[in-house]
């Protein structure tokens, strides 16, 4: 979809574009409401009646604290909130960056995004197929989990010591394409570590993490953004991504180990 993008951005006007994701979006309701009167008596059964009884949320509660006790449930939060912190940071530097760039004729920027996207999922395709169960299966989640910072410290390293308006393009390019690790690689690392925690916390942690830890990370970095961007430039926005990569394997060294024990 991205390729497609990127070369029919020149015969279909960016302004139509928008108006063909509206479309796909109304598209998407739409197959969701079909698809749902066809589970019309499973929803409304015993299973819709045990997610809304009232002692059925307490245990979960419940639950969900004790999980929250765990140190090892807290490291993969801790991961989790980086990962966010991290990536949100250099998305936004990206998408600045390339504005700056790119702002004189809206094709050259539509165009730009559809050419990454179109290669962040073919090298993120390519990458599950041949490398993420070999690795993993091999070297375990933590090495899975290692591989994205890392990326992306060398590339915010890179986008430090360039100068010029293209370069920075570039640099911060490289470091936003560092996602394809992220999906990869990342992601299913992070999912085998549930797998450590025994079956009747391992809901409840994952609850904890992506339904509570994940948004709340994501809404606070956006904060942070809204406020502090303006007065921040791009150096010294790399250089607090420097600093927060570090973090992140310093706990992964940390995570290394409880998984080992």
């Amino acid at each position: 979809m991205g390729l497609v993008i990127a070369l029919l951005v020149d015969w279909v006007q960016t302004e139509n574009l928008l108006y063909l994701a509206a479309l796909l979006d109304v598209a998407t309701m739409a197959t969701v409401v079909l698809a749902s009167r066809g589970e019309k008596s499973g929803i409304r059964g015993t299973s819709y009646r045990q997610i809304s009884n009232r002692r059925g949320f307490t245990r979960m509660a419940t639950g969900m604290q004790r999980v929250a006790r765990s140190h090892y449930v807290l490291g993969v939060v801790g991961l989790v909130v980086l990962t966010v912190a991290v990536s949100t940071q250099v998305e936004f530097q990206w998408k600045v960056t390339a504005a700056g760039v790119l702002h004189r004729d809206e094709h050259d920027p539509t165009a730009y995004f559809g050419y990454y996207y179109a290669g962040l999922y073919l090298l993120t395709g390519l990458l599950q197929v041949f490398l993420t169960g070999r690795l993993l299966q091999r070297f375990g989640p933590i090495a899975g989990l290692t591989v994205f910072p890392i990326a992306l410290l060398v590339a915010s390293v890179g986008v430090l010591t360039v100068a010029g308006q293209r370069l920075l393009l570039a640099s911060v390019t490289l470091a936003k394409g560092c996602d394809a690790f992220k999906r990869s690689l990342h992601d299913p690392a992070i999912q085998l570590l549930y797998l450590r925690l025994p079956k009747a916390f391992r809901r409840q942690a994952i609850a904890l993490v992506t339904g509570v830890s994940k948004p709340l990370a994501e809404a606070g970095v956006a904060v942070a953004i809204f406020c502090f961007a303006p007065l921040l430039d791009t150096s010294v926005l790399s250089f607090l991504v420097v600093l927060l990569i570090v973090g992140w394997l310093s706990l992964l060294i940390v995570k290394r180990r409880q998984y080992r024990g």
